[in-house]
Parts: structure tokens; sequence; C-alpha cells
């Protein structure tokens, strides 16, 4: 129980650090990456992650699948089904 103590009051130290308007989106990144400890919320407010996902979320539609180089559209594999049917 002590142990739920010592974690609130670390994060609710957060908010006196970076500010209430910095951990509502900064909780909503952790929650939606399944990372809930203290030094992961940290790490995104430290990283100023909050404030890079509040840009996109203002100026730009946020993308479902991050980019990454393994990572294949269907116009990839719709392409290489052409390539092999036309041999």
């Amino acid at each position: 129980m002590e142990e739920y103590i010592k974690l609130a009051n670390g994060i609710l130290s957060l908010v006196e650090r970076f500010g209430h308007d910095r951990m509502i989106p900064a909780c909503q990144i952790a929650m939606e990456s399944n990372m809930f400890g203290y030094n992961e919320l940290e790490s995104i407010l430290i990283n100023r992650e909050d404030e890079k996902s509040h840009v996109q979320m203002k100026g730009q539609v946020s993308e479902l699948t991050p980019k990454h180089k393994n990572l294949r559209s269907k116009d990839y594999f719709n392409s290489k089904n052409i390539d092999k049917n036309d041999k």
C-alpha cells in the first residue's frame, strides 16, 4: 500500500514540475503506449513528447501506423503480386 502512495506522490510531483497542462497529454501518450510507470511518464515530459504530440494534433492528421523501414503498405504487396502474375 505504501508503494502506491509513493507512486501517487511521485506523479503529483511531476504535476508540480511540469504543470497540469502538460500532464494531460503526457498521460494520454503513456496510456496509449501501455507505459504505466513513473519513469516512463517522466521521460515523456522530459523529452517533450507531449508537446510534439500536441503540435501534431493541432496541425496535422496523425498516422495510425508509425513509419518504419520494415513496414509495408498494401501498395507494396499489390505490386509484388502483379509482378509475380506477369512472369
